[in-house]
């Protein structure tokens, strides 16, 4: 069975050049070294592929299609190649994944630290909170980041960061409403993101707040906001909607007795609790 790469290099080459003597010279190797591969290859084929003549070398019918299978090896050896370099590439890369909430406005804030201190390219990955533990032991990610029951007891989780959620309106300043009285609003809803843990803080549910739009994103939601005359309420991570309330563009509005901070924890493989510390002291 035919199976020597460089014979198809010194193969190509002749073709290309239709010269043993250029060919020689092209690949820096003797020419008595080119015919010598060439009758070998000739003998391992068990055909004749070239023809040598006045005006050069020919390639016979047999050589053309030899030919064109000696460039379709080329092809799938560079892709070859190229996946190789990709399985290298991978071991100088974290992948974190995440929920959509996480990864839209909180941890695009800890990337350049994230990258700079773990000397690693970062890719994103969104997740659904219930499913971040199956992702880790199926080896799709080094890295997660969700709620403390997203992380079943085959995963090393621990504390990462704090966060508020808050409730923003368009229109009312200096608000504070009890929270019984949140049944009365009118809500624009984010329909990628689920706030579960808000609704187990308050005596209503999400199904049961009363909602005008539901959009896509947290961009879509403010943007729904901003540009609406009418009066309308949404729940929020307070870090996505800093600069927008210091604008003057939504308002904070206060439930009394009600505490709507979350707790984020980092989880990964056991054996991996040297990345994990690392990590930590970035975020």
């Amino acid at each position: 069975m035919f199976a020597d790469f460089n014979i198809v290099k010194t193969f190509l080459t002749v073709v290309k050049t239709k010269s043993f003597s250029k060919t020689s010279k092209a690949l820096k190797i003797s020419q008595p070294a080119v015919t010598i591969q060439m009758k070998k290859l000739e003998l391992d084929v068990g055909v004749t592929l070239l023809l040598r003549k006045k005006n050069g070398i020919l390639l016979t019918k047999e050589g053309e299609k030899f030919k064109e299978l000696c460039e379709k090896m080329k092809k799938d050896i560079y892709a070859f190649n190229e996946e190789i370099l990709n399985l290298k590439d991978t071991r100088s890369k974290i992948t974190i994944a995440t929920t959509a909430e996480l990864q839209e406005a909180l941890l695009p804030l800890y990337l350049d630290d994230i990258t700079k201190t773990l000397n690693k390219k970062i890719d994103i990955k969104i997740q659904d909170d219930s499913k971040l533990s199956q992702y880790i032991e199926d080896g799709k990610c080094d890295i997660a980041l969700g709620s403390k029951v997203a992380f079943d007891n085959s995963i090393l989780s621990k504390e990462c960061f704090k966060y508020n959620f808050i409730l923003i309106s368009n229109k009312k300043r200096d608000l504070t409403l009890k929270a019984d009285e949140i049944s009365s609003l009118s809500f624009i809803k984010d329909k990628t993101k689920s706030f579960d843990f808000i609704f187990e803080r308050l005596p209503i549910k999400d199904e049961e707040l009363k909602s005008a739009f539901t959009v896509s994103g947290a961009m879509a939601v403010l943007n729904t906001m901003y540009h609406s005359k009418n009066e309308y309420y949404a729940f929020m991570p307070e870090y996505s909607v800093e600069k927008s309330i210091n604008a003057g563009m939504v308002y904070k509005v206060g439930i009394e007795g009600i505490n709507l901070e979350k707790t984020i924890y980092a989880g990964v493989l056991k054996e991996n609790e040297v990345l994990l510390n690392k990590f930590l002291k970035i975020v």
